[in-house]
């Protein structure tokens, strides 16, 4: 049994999104150069501010939530370091609305160079509702040798600073590292920092960075110029505050790229990251449905908005509407949310609202090529039963594809999902559920095992 270190942490900052998350914490990583045999692992950490339970704060007249975070590496059957603590969020209204609210955190690691398995627990201490991630991470070292870069952090937000804190430790700057990757419409700017190592000194001769975006087959979409640097030594910290726009990029993945030249031999280093580029849908098909709003819609356009609700409509109602010419198609949307209103005394019909944003959220975090995301197994599990409770993401190995279990806790006493990325490309396929008239299979276990030839 090992004793973990208790550390507490107030919580100062949080980030605003528009784009509702996925009960669920996200992380990233980078390794930097550090000291003598071993190397420096930065864990970014992003947690959605309503994934945890406000407690009222006894004698005061705010209320306070309390999330304990566990990061642990290991190799093997040993563990090579760990840590845990705890942040404490404070909140004076719990009625507010704090979708889209993340909270980030950072933390450092001192590690010889090898491949671990990384484990992330996020838990809400007042609930116990808890999410594990876990990630194979290689730790590299950084000989003396060649012209060398660490990997990359991209963050959403930067700007120079004179306060210190957890963010703020690069020559007074503030990066808020993004966890997830995600970049578009609400994080519009990629902000890239990473570290050069092993620049050749003397004869005046400086080094050059440019930074690319290259979409999934490899094609330049966003191009910074080379731009001339004075080498402070050896080693060299790259921030690039402008930031690289996002705008008018397509949904996608895409690989953000950054390369230094040093100009006295002409050495040169690459590093990138995927990075997913999401753009908001128009949220105006989901809302309002009312006939004067869908009066100009035509017949492609109402199935398109009726076709995430067949995961909650009757089996009569789905026959009824497909029977339907377009004027019946128009009025039936408009009168399929009423019955579901859970008060008719408010002006929004909260359960609509409620469907409409897992629909966007679907179709951000589940969208794969052409097939939206709320098509997906995913997807129509999410629609269909909300939010998971507990989330556990197994990343691919050696011998192990990657998948992902969604736990829920109060339905039908309690069901999992397994979803497993069978072919590489990050399309997760349903291989197993406990819940009733879902697909069962005790053998799915099966299905993440590499094929080998």
């Amino acid at each position: 049994m090992y004793s973990f270190k208790h550390k507490i942490m107030t919580i100062f900052l949080i980030i605003f999104l528009m784009i509702p998350a996925l009960a669920s914490v996200e992380m990233d990583y980078a390794v930097f150069k550090g000291n003598q045999n071993v190397s420096i692992v930065e864990v970014y950490y992003s947690m959605p501010r309503d994934f945890f339970a406000f407690k009222k704060v006894e004698g005061k007249n705010n209320f306070q939530s309390r999330i304990l975070v566990r990061t642990m590496f290991t190799r093997g059957d040993s563990v090579e370091t760990w840590d845990q603590w705890t942040l404490v969020d404070n909140l004076s209204d719990t009625t507010a609305d704090m979708r889209g609210q993340l909270i980030p955190d950072v933390k450092s690691f001192q590690l010889p160079p090898g491949e671990y398995e990384l484990t992330v627990i996020v838990g809400d201490r007042n609930t116990g509702k808890k999410e594990t991630l876990k990630d194979r991470v290689q730790v590299d070292s950084f000989p003396k040798k060649e012209l060398l870069v660490s990997d990359l952090c991209l963050a959403t937000h930067l700007q120079k600073t004179e306060d210190k804190n957890k963010f703020s430790k690069y020559f007074g700057f503030d990066i808020i590292p993004s966890a997830n990757l995600i970049f578009g419409a609400i994080n519009p700017v990629i902000y890239p920092f990473y570290e050069i190592y092993n620049l050749k000194t003397g004869k005046n001769k400086p080094y050059q960075v440019s930074y690319s975006i290259e979409d999934a087959d490899g094609e330049e979409v966003r191009k910074v110029d080379w731009m001339e640097k004075e080498k402070p030594g050896p080693s060299a910290v790259e921030v690039y505050l402008p930031g690289i726009k996002t705008e008018g990029l397509p949904s996608g993945s895409y690989d953000f790229i950054a390369t230094v030249v040093d100009e006295r031999n002409k050495d040169t280093a690459r590093v990138n990251k995927q990075v997913f580029i999401v753009n908001v849908p128009d949220r105006q098909q989901y809302t309002g449905m009312n006939l004067s709003r869908l009066k100009d819609f035509n017949e492609t356009q109402l199935d398109s908005i009726f076709g995430p609700f067949k995961y909650i409509a009757t089996r009569k109602q789905k026959q009824f509407y497909k029977d339907l010419n377009v004027e019946g198609k128009r009025e039936f949307l408009s009168k399929f949310w009423e019955p579901r209103d859970p008060n008719p005394n408010t002006v929004i019909n909260e359960a609509q609202k409620n469907y409409q944003n897992l629909i966007v959220l679907a179709n951000n975090k589940f969208t794969h090529g052409e097939q939206p995301g709320w098509k997906t197994d995913r997807g129509r599990v999410l629609l269909k039963y909300g939010q998971p409770d507990e989330i556990e993401r197994h990343e691919s190995s050696i011998d192990k594809k990657p998948y992902r279990k969604w736990y829920y806790h109060d339905i039908e006493g309690g069901i999992e999902f397994v979803f497993v990325d069978m072919q590489g490309f990050g399309r997760y396929e349903l291989v197993h559920s406990t819940a009733r008239n879902e697909l069962h299979d005790q053998n799915w276990r099966r299905f993440i095992e590499m094929t080998r030839f």
